[in-house]
């Protein structure tokens, strides 16, 4: 196959090559490396490689999976899109994209003069450092001890949330307090998008918190308890800012928007739960189908080791 005659991360940078360092979705054209050279790309499957998840195809050979053709290059914002609704973004779609927008390349962007100021400029050194540390504390069930670490690194979780982002504040209150001034509502992060200046809503919890609960019937499992509950407090948090917008933002003089803005729950570890095949698909179907999108710890650092071996 493919991918066992070239490594992975040169396929990759073969595709960012053809795709200009540039997300192929229509219109989009965003440049997938910032002014720093810290870059913040996805490679979406084109069919998917696990039941449950969007364009899944159980009839799809190996080598048409494993190929480099079964890849798009996006930016984080359209691979949520597309992947939130694959019946309009289906695979015929999306190879549409990708041809439709390498093509564009050739006339916009040719490859013998590719704009070097998109491609990194050693903007993936504390990639390495948090992958490091990754491997180290990897069980580590401390929430206070990931928070820090975003904390200290805000592009780490900017990976994930979509556009370009700034960390607006952690631990933040966004309203719920009572006459007797307790039940204060605090996120663990908030960021903010440079361009519009609305805000995303990250919640964190450990990469041991579980992710799947008991089996609710033959082959269908309830995700945990403690994924459920994440889920309903960061919209909690959502419903709490919004209806305390003016009041917590003139307070603290933040220059930010609160426009229906989008949460994320960074939880548990795919890789060392173990999953079986019917207990990830009853996890998948959850999250695909949920309005927080949730991403697992290992699911981040992967991210991160692949950004590390392809803009190396």
């Amino acid at each position: 196959m493919e991918w066992r005659q070239d490594s992975a991360a040169n396929i990759k940078k073969k595709l960012l090559l053809r795709a200009g360092y540039r997300c192929s979705f229509p219109g989009c054209a965003t440049p997938l490396t910032n002014n720093l050279g810290i870059p913040s790309v996805e490679f979406c499957h084109i069919i998917s490689l696990a039941p449950g998840s969007a364009r899944y195809d159980e009839k799809a050979k190996a080598d048409i999976i494993y190929s480099q053709e079964n890849i798009i290059v996006l930016c984080p914002q359209h691979h949520r899109i597309v992947d939130f609704d694959p019946q309009l973004y289906s695979a015929e779609v999306l190879k549409k994209f990708r041809s439709d927008h390498e093509l564009s390349q050739d006339t916009d962007f040719p490859k013998d003069s590719v704009n070097k100021t998109l491609k990194p400029t050693g903007g993936t050194s504390v990639f390495h450092q948090a992958l490091a540390i990754w491997e180290a504390s990897s069980t580590v069930s401390d929430e206070e001890f990931w928070h820090k670490l975003f904390k200290k690194n805000p592009q780490l979780l900017a990976q994930i949330v979509p556009e370009c982002l700034v960390q607006i504040a952690d631990k933040a209150y966004v309203g719920g307090k009572g006459l007797d001034n307790s039940g204060g509502k605090i996120i663990d992060f908030i960021y903010g998008k440079k361009s519009t200046k609305n805000v995303v809503l990250v919640e964190i919890k450990t990469p041991a918190t579980r992710l799947i609960g008991r089996e609710y019937r033959s082959n269908v499992f309830a995700v945990s308890d403690d994924v459920v509950g994440s889920t309903i407090q960061v919209l909690g948090y959502r419903n709490e800012l919004s209806r305390n917008y003016y009041a917590v933002t003139h307070a603290e003089g933040h220059q930010i928007e609160v426009f229906d803005p989008q949460c994320f729950v960074i939880v548990g570890n795919l890789a060392a739960e173990g999953l079986d095949a019917s207990q990830r698909a009853s996890f998948e179907l959850f999250r695909a189908n949920s309005s927080v999108v949730i991403v697992t710890f290992d699911e981040l650092f992967d991210k991160m080791k692949s950004l590390v071996e392809v803009f190396s």
